[in-house]
């Protein structure tokens, strides 16, 4: 018999969980027996047919990639230094946050510049 001595607390996308509690129901087992005939299966699985887990799937953010020619990069790029970013990257994602949101977000060197008045004030 196996030792089932181990917690962990898992985040599951609302559809996975739908469905762990849906097999919970139709095979009438609790949700570690469940868990750990899945790893089991999946182990067996990954033996047998060399299947490799990813989870670049599971992750919510979502990655853009652009080309720009070396001049935009260059504007870019020094835009990014006189801004207190360290890449010409933060730059743009500043830039496309800023025009998405109808709300003011501050560079890095801006908020070096408020933090002092703002501690100063909660004082």
């Amino acid at each position: 018999m196996k030792n089932y001595d181990k917690k962990i607390t898992l985040r599951l996308s609302d559809d996975n969980y739908k469905k762990l509690e849906n097999i919970k129901k139709k095979s009438n087992s609790s949700l570690n027996l469940i868990v750990n005939m899945i790893i089991d299966n999946y182990q067996k699985d990954m033996e047998n047919k060399k299947i490799y887990f990813n989870d670049s799937n599971l992750r919510k953010d979502k990655m853009v990639h652009l080309r720009l020619t070396q001049k935009e990069y260059d504007f870019l790029h020094k835009e990014s230094k006189i801004h207190g970013f360290n890449s010409a990257t933060k730059e743009v994602k500043f830039r496309l946050v800023s025009s998405m949101y109808n709300e003011n977000f501050f560079t890095p060197i801006e908020m070096n510049e408020l933090t002092p008045v703002l501690n100063s004030m909660r004082k």
